[in-house]
């Protein structure tokens, strides 16, 4: 018999939050060898949450993230979930009119994309509500021989003058003198994903920090086997409600290491 669960009233944020306070030092993302830990993982929401706060985006307004299987997915995930905000989760391989769909559907006022996607991204944005595009390479946290393969068979990307890098977008946090608190609480959208679209166009289904936080403690209670320390090869993709719900933040509610891959 299943024992009865009690829900968090929290956000997603508060969750990692918690289990960094229980795990900080243990692996929480693995990516091609590069460990993240706990406290790590949490130390780039954090950033990330100062870094919207100093653009201007408020609790309740949307981000997209365009993007696979990577560490910067997940930092601004939580990051705009610490701050109150959603999370628009788009397919990286979806053509431009179905992005411009997401992006207006949502009113994402950033856009977070692949480098590679960079000038069908630029393309398109003056058709969006978007006033900002952060790219992001793949090789960014990968171990060095890894990352040095990577760029030896991969062009570098020119992206416009008024877009930013991971990096820079990064460093505005060092700017922000004020102390981000978390505002996230259960009823808020934590991540709006998207239906096949096999009716029409894909729809946009909002979830909640509440549908995240149950279900990652009914798929703990219900494999009932899982331990801090355990290894999931996390490849169901992150804009997926089984890759976002069960293989990300699942795996971080009971101190596992989602082993990730783009």
């Amino acid at each position: 018999m299943h024992r009865h669960l009690e829900y968090p009233n929290g956000s997603m944020y508060d969750t990692l939050k918690n289990s960094s306070e229980k795990w900080g030092s243990m692996t929480a993302l693995n990516y091609f060898g590069k460990k993240f830990s706990y406290s790590q993982l949490v130390g780039l929401a954090d950033k990330c949450a100062a870094a919207f706060r100093r653009y201007g985006i408020k609790k309740g307004e949307a981000v997209s993230i365009c993007l696979p299987n990577i560490p910067q997915a997940a930092a601004v995930l939580y990051g705009l979930n610490k701050i109150g905000a959603a999370a628009n989760m788009i397919h990286p391989l979806s053509a431009e009119n179905e992005i411009v769909h997401y992006l207006t559907l949502s009113k994402s006022r950033m856009i977070f994309a692949l480098d590679m996607a960079a000038e069908k991204i630029d393309s398109l944005l003056k058709d969006t509500p978007a006033e900002k595009a952060v790219y992001v390479s793949v090789d960014e946290y990968m171990p060095f021989f890894i990352k040095t393969g990577y760029r030896l068979t991969n062009r570098k990307i020119n992206t416009k003058s008024d877009s930013l890098s991971w990096k820079n977008f990064m460093s505005l946090s060092e700017n922000s003198s004020d102390c981000v608190e978390s505002c996230g609480s259960a009823d808020d959208c934590a991540a709006i994903l998207y239906s096949g679209g096999t009716t029409g166009k894909p729809k946009g289904i909002v979830l909640t920090n509440l549908n995240f936080n149950a279900l990652a403690l009914q798929s703990i209670d219900s494999c009932g086997c899982l331990r801090a320390g355990d290894k999931v090869l996390s490849v169901m993709p992150i804009f997926h409600g089984f890759g976002l719900g069960v293989c990300i933040h699942t795996v971080l509610n009971f101190g596992g290491t989602a082993v990730i891959l783009p």
